[in-house]
């Protein structure tokens, strides 16, 4: 384990709405040395100002470069939009910037013909 001092604590709306989610939330947090109340509750309409005012958008893939300060933390839950909110978030300026940036990566050799899957590594409930 080594020290990090992320800059910024979000917590997605949604994602604290289980009590057992702010447990989950509650423990890392802690873990840096950190009181809950130094979380950033944020909305989903938030987000695109959040990243843009964070520079979270890069022109390669993240983990491409090693960046000199320690990376902000999001907590978040799955969460799935409908088909027309996927349709509207696809047309957005944000949305292109970021799968652009994702799939410029040399070696990355994305399928830009299907639409971004997200991997759940765990059950969020």
């Amino acid at each position: 384990m080594y020290t990090c001092n992320p800059k910024h604590l979000y917590a997605l709306n949604w994602a604290i709405e289980d009590p057992r989610n702010v447990a989950r939330l509650e423990r890392p947090v802690r873990g840096l040395g950190r009181e809950l109340s130094s979380v950033e509750v944020l909305r989903a309409d938030q987000l695109p100002e959040v990243i843009r005012a964070n520079g979270w958008i890069g022109e390669v893939r993240q983990g491409a470069y090693a960046i000199p300060h320690d990376p902000d933390f999001v907590f978040s839950a799955f969460t799935w939009a409908a088909p027309e909110e996927r349709a509207a978030l696809a047309r957005e300026e944000l949305f292109r910037r970021c799968i652009g940036a994702h799939t410029s990566y040399g070696d990355c050799k994305q399928n830009t013909e299907l639409p971004p899957i997200v991997w759940a590594t765990y059950r969020s409930g």
